[in-house]
């Protein structure tokens, strides 16, 4: 009868171990929206030349729209970023 008292007592010991598992809490904070904003490129038809060709100017407004992709895109991330602090 005693042993039987004892391996109650160990199986109900082992099972109040299996329910203190750890438990994750998410818990939102507050954070400032400290970034700094993205420099503006140094656009491509800024740079031409007032007697540029044609061929010129069609070559530096593709690479211009490739700049502002870029640079729209870093924008983009920084506002989506102070988005998530709030």
């Amino acid at each position: 009868m005693t042993r039987q008292i004892w391996l109650l007592g160990a199986v109900a010991l082992l099972a109040g171990c299996e329910s203190l598992r750890p438990v994750r809490v998410e818990i939102p904070v507050a954070v400032s929206c400290v970034h700094e904003r993205p420099q503006r490129p140094a656009l491509a038809t800024d740079q031409l030349p007032a007697d540029a060709t044609v061929h010129d100017k069609a070559r530096a407004l593709l690479a211009e729209r490739h700049q502002l992709r870029g640079y729209v895109a870093e924008l983009e991330a920084v506002i989506d970023a102070c988005e998530v602090a709030r």
